[in-house]
């Protein structure tokens, strides 16, 4: 906990000293930095696993990788402009001011993600908490797509003109929707087999709520899109409230469900969750930046071209018994089907599909 704690102030200099970035909408750097810092956790996590040394160096290895990337961040920034600490009342009252929104957004967003582990806690036995636990560690793992198209997409939002922002928004969330689809179908078939290599093959009954979790990815990627999407333009004071309602709604399910379904019934209750706080989200955006995003005319080819390998490989993954390495085999027909039924469907954006063909002309020669 202590050296957690030490990473804390570490976090926060690297975030105002990015900010930089983030306002000259150079993400990219950020990007490349967050790099650094996860490649510097890894190896080190590899080389305590090595030498066979306790977790407590594997939390020194998150604690070190903070500490680079924050010294890389300092150094970066200062080949453009100078940096020193001033003090200044009056802007840290109004910078408070208005970032306190986001700021509790995020806590509460934080709260949502894990109020399910918190009243499993208490209304489940430990073993049923494990379970869970394994299922949410593994599906968590996805939900940094969403931060990664963010940062892809964030300059276009920003800079998109007024007449323009209804169409450049629905362009983009069905990118999220895609997204999202292909997490889940990767999931649901692969889940198996994930869960067995993570966690080994006591916790086979994590892969259940596992699947239930994934079916929510879609509707959790294109919230996030959204909520993007509102930051971007100056309209986040809301962003609170939707995730009020979707705390309130979230534990109100999981306290009806749980006792009589458990672990299930918790995974259900989160996506239940996920698909009214995407409509509570589109509902912002409609009334805060004038712009009607259709949530259901973005996903529902994705939906289909998600569901289509689930029904179509059930055969190789429904008993759950497959092997780690049949399990990863199976991720290549489930992302083929996949794209092919998105195609099928004309679900493919069109922006790709102009890259796609571009691409395919340079290689013949008929495009210099």
């Amino acid at each position: 906990i202590a050296l957690i704690l030490l990473a804390l102030p570490l976090a926060a200099v690297q975030q105002v000293v990015l900010a930089y970035y983030s306002a000259t909408v150079r993400l990219q750097t950020a990007a490349i930095i967050g790099v650094i810092k996860q490649a510097t956790f890894v190896f080190l996590v590899a080389l305590f696993i090595v030498y066979h040394l306790s977790v407590v160096y594997c939390v020194a290895a998150s604690l070190a990788g903070s500490v680079v990337s924050t010294v890389v961040s300092i150094i970066w920034v200062r080949r453009e402009i100078r940096l020193r600490f001033e003090v200044e009342l009056d802007k840290w009252r109004k910078m408070l001011t208005e970032t306190t929104s986001v700021g509790l957004a995020s806590i509460i967003g934080t709260f949502y993600l894990n109020a399910d582990i918190l009243l499993l806690s208490v209304l489940t036995t430990s073993r049923q908490l494990g379970y869970y636990g394994v299922a949410y560690a593994v599906i968590s793992v996805f939900q940094v797509f969403p931060t990664l198209l963010s940062r892809a997409i964030l300059t276009q939002i920003v800079h998109t003109a007024d007449d323009m922002l209804a169409s450049v928004a629905n362009a983009v969330i069905v990118y999220y929707a895609i997204a999202g689809a292909l997490i889940a179908s990767l999931a649901v078939v692969s889940g198996s087999c994930v869960v067995r290599l993570y966690a080994g093959t006591h916790f086979a009954s994590a892969v259940v709520p596992l699947q239930i979790l994934s079916c929510g990815q879609i509707f959790l990627f294109m919230s996030g899109g959204l909520s993007n999407i509102s930051i971007a333009r100056g309209h986040h004071r809301k962003l609170f409230q939707c995730g009020l309602i979707g705390v309130v709604l979230n534990i109100t399910l999981n306290l009806v469900l749980i006792p009589h379904y458990g672990i299930r019934g918790s995974a259900a209750a989160t996506t239940f969750c996920e698909v009214i706080l995407s409509l509570i989200m589109a509902l912002i955006v409609r009334r805060d930046l004038k712009v009607a995003v259709h949530i259901f005319r973005a996903s529902w080819r994705a939906i289909l071209a998600a569901a289509a390998p689930c029904i179509i490989l059930w055969h190789w993954y429904g008993h759950g018994k497959e092997s780690v390495l049949s399990g990863f085999l199976l991720i290549a027909p489930t992302a083929c089907i996949f794209l092919f039924i998105l195609v099928v469907l004309r679900g493919i954006p069109r922006e790709l599909v102009s890259i796609v063909r571009d691409v395919m002309r340079r290689s013949k020669g008929e495009l210099p």
